[in-house]
Formats: structure tokens, C-alpha cells, sequence
């Protein structure tokens, strides 16, 4: 789906260009500068959405059942600990 938005922005901004060139060109440029830019804008946040999709079904990345239980009992982590001591 966020193909067909990129691809229909990018269209949008060459038919923009053409439509105003007989105005401006300056005008005609900046607009379809921008609105190539967005398309850019849109096709990275896509990419993200992927990204992030990706990593939530990642079973590697979650955290272990010792940890998971340590959290449950209120027991700090080491590295909370560590710091703590320093701090203190």
C-alpha cells in the first residue's frame, strides 16, 4: 500500500511540474522538488514500518525467561545494582 502512495506522489509531482511550467518554471521546479521529497519522506517511513515490523516477530530479540521472572519478583537487574552502588 505505501508503494502505490509513493508511486502516486511521485507521479503527482512530475504532472505538477508539467502543469505549472507554463507559469513558472522556477515554481514549477520547487514544486515538484517537494513533492519528489515526500515521496523520499514516505518511502522511508515505509521502510521503517518494515523494519519494525520485522523486529516485533523476532523471537531472538526478546527477552530471556530468567530475566522475564527477575522482573516479575521486583529483583533488580545487576546493571541497576552496579550503577546504584556507584551513585551511592
Amino acid at each position: 500500500m505505501e508503494m502505490g502512495v509513493v508511486i502516486t506522489l511521485a507521479l503527482v509531482a512530475l504532472w505538477s511540474y508539467r502543469l505549472v511550467k507554463s507559469v513558472s518554471a522556477f515554481a514549477a521546479g520547487s514544486t515538484a522538488a517537494f513533492g519528489l521529497v515526500n515521496a523520499g519522506a514516505v518511502l522511508g517511513c515505509a521502510a521503517m514500518l518494515v523494519t519494525a515490523f520485522d523486529v516485533s516477530r523476532d523471537t531472538s530479540l526478546a527477552v530471556s525467561g530468567e530475566a522475564q521472572r527477575q522482573r516479575r519478583a521486583g529483583r533488580p537487574r545487576r546493571v541497576t545494582v552496579v550503577l546504584s552502588r556507584r551513585l551511592a
